[in-house]
């Protein structure tokens, strides 16, 4: 289970990610791709699932530098994921 504070981030992330404005939502995508990559572990990277129709909204951001940090934040996702979580992605990406 994770603590508040790291799902208070989370939450913080999430927002971050749906700023209109394009640097914050950057730089938001930016984090959780570097996170994922390099930071989080199988179990805390489910959590980060939920983030993923917010990456996918921001594939239609019309600054190009927004859409590439959300198809690398989405790829992150993807390559934490293994054939359990791949049924919780789709489960999140149909809701």
């Amino acid at each position: 289970m994770l603590t508040a504070g790291v799902l208070a981030f989370l939450e913080a992330l999430k927002t971050n990610m749906s700023s209109t404005n394009t640097d914050i939502a950057f730089e938001a995508l930016e984090l959780a791709k570097t996170l994922l990559a390099n930071g989080l572990n199988h179990n805390t990277s489910l959590y980060v699932v939920s983030t993923l129709p917010i990456i996918l909204d921001n594939l239609a951001n019309p600054k190009n530098s927004v859409v590439v940090a959300a198809t690398a934040a989405g790829n992150a996702i993807l390559h934490k994921s293994n054939s359990h979580s791949v049924r919780v992605i789709t489960s999140v990406l149909y809701e």
